[in-house]
């Protein structure tokens, strides 16, 4: 209901106890070209590309990882349960990308037509609010506020709206998809 600064960490807290059973974090980008414009959708995963890179560690330095370093190290046991969420967790991450970005894509396409929407793909990215996620996560980069028309574009209620209405679409996809597995018809997310 208000628009609050929250540090990654307990962004990540509050989605693995909110009790979801998946996570689509939403930001505009930014670039130092001014021309630099488009839509990408991030799953977790090493980076897919060196601006890929980039961008997540632009996001995690917030985090300050290093708190964590206090830490004790997990066990064998803990670290090889650690491992095998994330392995699922990437797998359905990977799968809900591919939908939230495909119905992204087609929608605001449709709306705004092809020219003016500029695909950059699905990527992955070690970001940590998905690193530390313990359910299938996306992080959504809607919009690059640094070039002109398209910061215009992001922030209007209406451009919002179509990108809130893509992101229930594609989770609808996901769902089913994750439905049919669960029931035995396919194997794969």
């Amino acid at each position: 209901s208000e628009d609050q600064t929250t540090a990654l960490p307990a962004r990540t807290e509050l989605a693995n106890a909110s009790g979801a059973g998946l996570l689509v974090s939403v930001h505009a980008n930014a670039a130092a070209s001014p021309t630099a414009r488009g839509i990408e959708t991030y799953c977790m995963d090493l980076a897919s590309d060196e601006s890929a890179m980039r961008l997540a560690e632009r996001e995690n330095r917030v985090a300050q990882v290093m708190d964590r370093a206090g830490a004790p190290p997990p066990q064998p046991v803990e670290q090889l349960a650690e491992e095998l969420r994330h392995g699922a967790n990437a797998g359905w991450g990977r799968a809900l990308a591919n939908d939230v970005h495909g119905a992204l894509i087609e929608r605001l396409r449709g709306v705004y037509g092809k020219g003016e929407i500029v695909d950059r793909r699905r990527r992955a990215a070690p970001f940590w609010i998905l690193l530390d996620s313990e359910i299938p996560g996306v992080l959504v980069e809607l919009g690059y506020l640094t070039e002109a028309r398209e910061e215009q574009r992001v922030r209007t209620h209406a451009y919002q709206q179509e990108v809130a209405d893509a992101v229930a679409d594609g989770i609808d996809r996901f769902v089913e998809r994750a439905e049919a597995a669960e029931a035995g018809h396919t194997t794969s997310p």
